[in-house]
């Protein structure tokens, strides 16, 4: 196949979820490199992920794409640290964690679906990274705004894994709050789940 240059059409992060919180950076070094390997030098992605949820990874496959050889982890500190200043070790706390835990999954395909994972101890430890984020960022709107973002990420998922009406009212309720302060905008189908 010498001289022939393949081009990839990826659609594999498609899901039903799109505003699930979720981060597969390692997995994805992992896919591009293999991509590479292979002889693959073009890559057009359907990205079914919403960048409001899943800004460190959005932004590590285009990355990636840019640079096959960008380090992960490096990656990881260097955006934590220039998109959330004070707050960036809390946030990479909790982009591990939520890393961690989706790639526990037993599935073929490591679904963005796959709510089981997040137990109330999961969702309760993501929530705290993201209340120390807070603390940290403490009167810088820009900062509150952008782990606003990562916050109605992990609303979305806890909903999906609950079924008590009144929480699910308290958690819509919060995530409305933090979209009308912040101004931050939601795809419909997100909204779907969110609006109270």
């Amino acid at each position: 196949m010498k001289g022939v240059t393949l081009r990839l059409y990826s659609c594999y992060l498609y899901y039903d979820n799109r505003g699930t919180a979720g981060s597969y950076c390692h997995h994805d070094a992992n896919f591009y490199s293999s991509l590479y390997d292979a002889g693959v030098r073009h890559v057009n992605d359907e990205v079914g992920a919403d960048a409001l949820c899943a800004p460190l990874l959005l932004n590590l496959r285009a990355r990636l794409l840019w640079d096959i050889n960008t380090d992960v982890n490096d990656y990881i500190d260097d955006f934590c640290t220039n998109v959330y200043g004070p707050a960036a070790a809390a946030v990479k706390q909790y982009f591990v964690a939520l890393e961690e835990t989706v790639s526990e999954s037993t599935k073929t395909h490591v679904g963005w679906n796959d709510f089981d994972l997040f137990t109330p101890a999961i969702i309760a430890e993501l929530n705290g990274y993201l209340d120390s984020a807070e603390t940290l960022a403490t009167g810088d709107t820009t900062l509150l705004a952008r782990i606003a973002r990562l916050r109605i990420g992990l609303i979305y998922t806890e909903i999906k894994t609950i079924t008590n009406p009144t929480v699910i009212d308290a958690l819509q309720a919060e995530a409305y709050s933090l979209v009308m302060t912040y101004d931050i905008p939601i795809h419909a189908s997100f909204w779907a789940v969110l609006a109270p």
